[in-house]
């Protein structure tokens, strides 16, 4: 009859053992699950759309509507970038780059998406600075001459 006493024991004891691996197993899918929901809210900007309606908006206020309600941030040197010009804007349901696109298409600015849900705002490089550029790669061969001819 001990036999079966300590035996009972024994079961009890193993199933004692169950219930904290139940648990242990129980919290780490819960710690799993919150990870895989971190990922996925990461993910969000990359996603997002906009809704943005206004006759008159400065570069500087769109700015920090899409930061406001967003992941979402802006760079850019003031001194190249006049974040006063007036721009009207009509979008409902919108990417970032469709909507940056949009606006910066008559401007002359240009944007660049960096890591980490950051935007550079720059200028753009226009046509006649190309075309000088080409100009003064250019090499001149002559001879120089005085009003005697020497």
């Amino acid at each position: 009859m001990n036999f079966f006493k300590s035996s009972n024991a024994t079961i009890r004891k193993r199933i004692g053992q169950l219930g904290k691996i139940c648990k242990i197993v129980k919290l780490t899918v819960l710690f799993m699950m919150l990870g895989l929901l971190q990922v996925s809210a990461s993910g969000y900007s990359q996603n997002a759309v906009f809704s943005i309606s206004s006759k008159s908006i400065s570069l500087q206020e769109l700015f920090e509507k899409i930061e406001k309600t967003s992941e979402y941030k802006f760079f850019y040197n003031n001194n190249n970038v006049e974040t006063d010009t007036e721009v009207r804007l009509d979008c409902k349901d919108q990417a970032i780059d469709e909507i940056l696109d949009a606006v910066l298409e008559e401007l002359p600015y240009s944007y660049k998406m960096l890591e980490n849900n950051l935007i550079l705002i720059h200028q753009k490089e226009s046509q006649e600075k190309s075309g000088v550029q080409e100009i003064e790669k250019r090499t001149i061969t002559g001879k120089v001459v005085d009003k005697a001819g020497m």
